[in-house]
């Protein structure tokens, strides 16, 4: 899941609640009802891979498989449902699947190897050990959400990190352990995928504003880092992007 909120209801599982951007999730089909809840208040955009038991197969043969991705082939009735711990990776190989590099055939192929990463590090993380969750106290989340709101008022001149852990009177690790838990991202990525978030609509909806102004606004006193930024991000440059608009 790339952004929104929400829960997983799948028959035979408990409900997986999703409350933060760039969210893994592995949901078996076994003939079953699987529905989407979604919260209201912000877009919901998610890349799903289908893989059917053939592609599987296939992957068992070359003992490419993690434990429960075998355990679902063996047991085509096994009800499975996890929605995982943020991955910058997976994160990253499912939005460049949104924002393709080039077009025509090339697009294909770049969305054929994206497809191929993302099932990657999705099987790699799965055959991981989740990290132990780090629990914070219902305080702890009303500073943590504080924070946030302070982090992102002024994207031109943000706080430091530590000036965000004294504005909410917690330790700078606390800090980032709290960001990890509620949006899924450091601090730091947070405020980078806000910064985009914004230079993504102004590109698109503000082609009166020159570049080099709207990199300003968003953060960035060097025009060229904020292009490699929005290139790393979107897969293509701000420049391209607002000529193309946006269009796929």
């Amino acid at each position: 899941m790339l952004s929104g909120a929400g829960a997983i209801a799948a028959h035979g599982n408990e409900r997986q609640v999703w409350r933060s951007p760039g969210r893994p999730f592995v949901v078996s089909l076994a003939e079953r009802e699987i529905a989407y809840h979604l919260e209201p208040g912000e877009p919901w955009r998610a890349v799903t891979l289908l893989l059917e038991a053939e592609a599987l197969e296939r992957l068992a043969a070359e003992d490419g498989l993690p434990p429960l991705a075998r355990a679902v082939l063996k047991d085509g009735q096994l009800p499975v449902s996890h929605v995982l711990e943020s991955d910058r990776a997976v994160t990253r190989a499912a939005s460049d699947l949104m924002c393709p590099a080039y077009r025509g055939a090339m697009a294909a192929l770049w969305r054929e190897s994206k497809a191929l990463e993302l099932l990657a590090h999705q099987l790699d993380h799965l055959a991981g050990s989740p990290p132990a969750p780090v629990t914070l106290s219902a305080r702890d989340i009303a500073r943590v959400r504080e924070a946030h709101q302070f982090l992102v008022a002024d994207l031109r001149t943000p706080p430091s990190l530590e000036t965000l852990a004294a504005q909410a009177k917690l330790p700078a690790r606390r800090i980032n352990q709290g960001f990890r838990q509620l949006y899924g991202m450091t601090v730091f990525e947070v405020l980078l995928e806000a910064r985009m978030k914004l230079a993504h609509a102004l590109v698109l909806e503000r082609p009166d504003i020159p570049l080099k102004h709207l990199a300003w606004m968003v953060g960035y006193s060097q025009l060229s880092n904020f292009i490699n930024a929005y290139r790393r991000r979107f897969g293509v440059s701000p420049g391209r992007h607002r000529r193309e608009g946006g269009s796929d």
